[in-house]
């Protein structure tokens, strides 16, 4: 049920900027110098939020984003590209659709293509930046610009990826934006110049000199919120009730807004039981811990090294993860419930039979396979953690050697499950073991670590800390030891103090409790 206090969710950058038209990037977080009409009042109305929120108290900062032109594919000449097809066995994003190995979109697939810049592009662009057309941007060695915005790190635009990488040629990929739609989205060559020098650059690149251009390219700056202004809920610690997502956070990419999108509504909506992941349970948990914790001086993208669990973290596996989590508070519908719990059985069922049929170490060597000589066994799950060993060579082995249930073995070879998305999760769970199990030490210790929750109303300033620890204790105001540990120069030593604290927090809770049982 929805709660009944006022809630807002904000899910869009607080300013955006349209740029290309010249535009002066402005030295605060307040609205920029606009050349454009239109533009100006589109950033006004974007403003106006911006300086509500600065009003309000929350610390502001500034970024930049862009995106490429659109191109028509009529105009392209495909002879001139590499031809990149889909994959010949597409997988599912969606584990609804994991029901065999034998799926297939019911949509045709498209193609993608690719090229590259060339040296002649390289030359224009920075003709063109030399020049001082376009968006004064000003942006130096890393990609932080003359008003104080800073574009993304991972996807800069073509301007700052000549600066920093010159005499190179860069990948542009193109994207068909629809199954019939005549508009390509060509990845690599976002840029901010004005549009006739857009149209000249692109006479550069191989299979799209006459290419024509539906859209131009353009960049903007965007005021956001510093995440670390964010409760893991996505709610604000300043005002109750507000819940920001997306860009506004300081992220960039479409995945990293959906993700936050998805915690701040389910939030928002019941936050008397709040969605929270782990970082241990989703990508989606690194990303908020990140941004809630560390916060964020450039546009956020999430990267699986970011990860510290991330042989758990994996795309066959997510419904393992997480669905659970989702059943719990209500938001998986009661079809998707029921697919995950008839997948979950099939791969308890598989890894069992994997751990139960198993053969003497030397029959494995005689076969040629890695093994003890002490005579002790191994199971198929055992020879499949064993480098350049694959299922379906153990499986025949097995059924050779008539090992003790390989009647199940070869039921599963029959049934076409070694290619079953079930099969493949249970393989992946056998083949990264060793490191799952010191991993999961890992994880236990996190989660012992979370669930000592640190008192909402602590006053840091009453604790023997450091001053830098207390400030940015304070500043942070971590919702559990976990949290507190992973703060920026927050020292070991608070750490354990905070430990003591809380420990002691607990024990006087637990003595008033009792109390008052017993005065029941």
């Amino acid at each position: 049920m929805w709660a009944a206090r006022p809630k807002l969710l904000v899910a869009c950058p607080v300013q955006t900027v349209r740029s290309d038209r010249t535009a002066e990037a402005s030295t605060s977080s307040s609205a920029a110098r606009l050349t454009d009409k239109a533009d100006a009042v589109a950033a006004a109305a974007a403003g106006t939020l911006a300086q509500t929120l600065s009003d309000a108290g929350f610390s502001l900062g500034r970024l930049k984003t862009g995106t490429p032109p659109r191109l028509a594919a009529d105009t392209i000449d495909f002879s001139q590209l590499e031809h990149q097809p889909g994959d010949r066995n597409p997988l599912p994003f969606s584990f609804m659709h994991m029901g065999g190995p034998g799926w297939r979109p019911e949509s045709r697939q498209v193609s993608c293509f690719g090229t590259r810049t060339t040296a002649a592009t390289e030359t224009w662009v920075n003709v063109c930046v030399a020049s001082g057309r376009g968006a004064k941007f000003g942006i130096d060695m890393l990609g932080v610009t003359q008003g104080g915005c800073i574009e993304p790190r991972y996807c800069p635009s073509l301007e700052t990826k000549f600066r920093r990488f010159p005499n190179r040629t860069h990948h542009v990929w193109l994207e068909p934006e629809g199954l019939d739609s005549n508009v390509i989205y060509p990845n690599g060559i976002s840029n901010s110049m004005e549009e006739e020098d857009q149209m000249q650059m692109l006479k550069t690149i191989p299979g799209l000199q006459e290419s024509v251009m539906l859209v131009p390219a353009y960049a903007v700056e965007y005021d956001y919120v510093d995440p670390r202004e964010l409760q893991a809920t996505l709610e604000t610690k300043r005002i109750q009730g507000l819940y920001l997502a997306g860009q506004i956070n300081g992220t960039t990419g479409y995945e990293e807004a959906a993700a936050q999108g998805l915690v701040a509504g389910a939030n928002a909506a019941v936050p008397e039981e709040p969605l929270i992941i782990s970082r241990s349970e989703g990508y989606t948990g690194v990303l908020l811990d990140d941004l809630i914790n560390r916060g964020t001086a450039e546009p956020y993208r999430m990267l699986s090294a970011r990860a510290e669990f991330r042989l758990s973290l994996r795309p066959d596996n997510a419904d393992c993860r997480l669905t659970p989590l989702g059943i719990q508070l209500g938001l998986v519908q009661p079809q998707r419930a029921a697919t995950f719990t008839a997948r979950s059985t099939e791969i308890a069922h598989i890894h069992q039979t994997l751990q139960q049929v198993a053969l003497p170490t030397h029959t494995w060597r005689r076969h040629g396979l890695p093994g003890r000589s002490d005579g002790s066994k191994a199971s198929l799950a055992d020879m499949l953690h064993k480098p350049d060993t694959t299922l379906e060579q153990v499986s025949a082995i097995a059924i050779q050697e008539k090992a003790g249930g390989c009647d199940q073995v070869a039921c599963m070879i029959a049934d076409g499950a070694l290619q079953h998305p079930s099969t493949a999760t249970a393989v992946y769970n056998c083949f990264y073991q060793p490191y799952l199990a010191r991993q999961q030490q890992e994880v236990a210790q996190l989660k012992r670590d979370e669930a000592l929750v640190v008192p909402s109303n602590l006053d840091y300033s009453t604790l023997q800390l450091s001053g830098e620890d207390r400030e940015k204790l304070s500043a942070a105001r971590p919702r559990t030891l976990a949290q507190a540990q992973r703060i920026p120069g927050v020292t070991p030593q608070a750490v354990v103090l905070l430990l003591q604290m809380i420990k002691r927090h607990h024990l006087v809770q637990t003595v008033q409790q009792r109390q008052q049982l017993q005065v029941q």
